[in-house]
């Protein structure tokens, strides 16, 4: 009765704690010739990022308005990417965040934020050391699949992006809810959380898309609104070594924390199994 009820009300819905730069001097973003525009959607050949890298095996698993945005009919945002494409050098650094394979800064002009990720090699003297076909793979999955996903809402918009650099600059959508799970206020958890992840599902079912990574780190509040990011490990099938959930998973979890400590505990068995064999 639960899920029923979460569908119906699905239907009829519409549709980072950041380490803060302690350098004074004003760093403003450069976009060079190299990035390229995704301005008009038929410009872009979804279905060959789709093909040469979503349907593709990982290689670890081988041996609000602003004047740049407006409103549609529909409610839902249309980004002015010219006027953000005029001002893109006028942007300057607010935060920078080191990750595994990646580097997020977060820039902001005239109240309106947006996120450049770079993707990067590990040091080879790293306990979690990939190779620079793992970090290249990453990137096409993260791009392909937001190429993919750039009708929907609850997910980033890709503004600009460089292939050579392996640089993404997108739309920004919040602070991750947290770092660890156990450090979650559910004091500023949407009451409707368990509907908002249902839904996130739901679109990435409709894509066939898994993201294989779901953690608190990949999840963003915004407006008190989920969205989710990272799709680095985003593939068109379950890729059973990271983590994913479920309906009944949300549907038995008695607050967010449970839900993705249940997240966590399942890919630990499920590599346990795998080891074993």
């Amino acid at each position: 009765m639960a899920l029923i009820l979460l569908k119906i009300i699905a239907n009829i819905m519409y549709m980072g704690n950041f380490f803060t730069s302690n350098n004074s001097e004003i760093i403003f973003l450069k976009v060079s010739d190299n990035y390229k525009e995704v301005l008009n959607v038929e410009n872009i050949d979804e279905n060959d990022y789709q093909k040469k890298y979503l349907e593709k095996r990982n290689i670890r698993s081988i041996p609000i308005l602003t004047k740049y945005q407006k409103y549609a009919p529909d409610i839902k945002i249309n980004y002015d990417y010219n006027n953000i494409k005029k001002d893109i050098n006028n942007f300057n650094l607010r935060s920078s965040e080191s990750g595994f394979t990646s580097i997020v800064n977060v820039y902001e002009y005239k109240n309106f934020r947006i996120i450049e990720k770079l993707y990067k090699s590990v040091d080879k003297n790293s306990n979690w050391y990939v190779n620079d076909e793992f970090i290249k793979e990453s990137f096409y999955n993260e791009l392909s699949t937001l190429i993919l996903l750039k009708e929907e809402e609850i997910f980033p918009k890709i503004l600009f992006y460089d292939e050579e650099e392996m640089k993404i600059i997108m739309t920004y959508k919040g602070e991750k809810i947290s770092d660890k799970n156990n450090n979650i206020d559910l004091s500023k958890i949407p009451k409707d959380w368990k509907l908002q992840l249902y839904h996130i599902l739901q679109i990435l079912k409709k894509y066939n898309l898994y993201h294989n990574d779901i953690t608190c780190r990949n999840l963003c509040m915004k407006d008190n609104k989920f969205y989710l990011i990272d799709f680095g490990n985003c593939k068109n099938y379950i890729d059973l070594y990271y983590r994913n959930y479920y309906t009944d998973l949300i549907l038995n979890s008695e607050n967010i924390i449970e839900f993705f400590n249940k997240v966590d505990s399942n890919a630990i068995e499920i590599r346990k199994c795998q080891m074993e064999n």
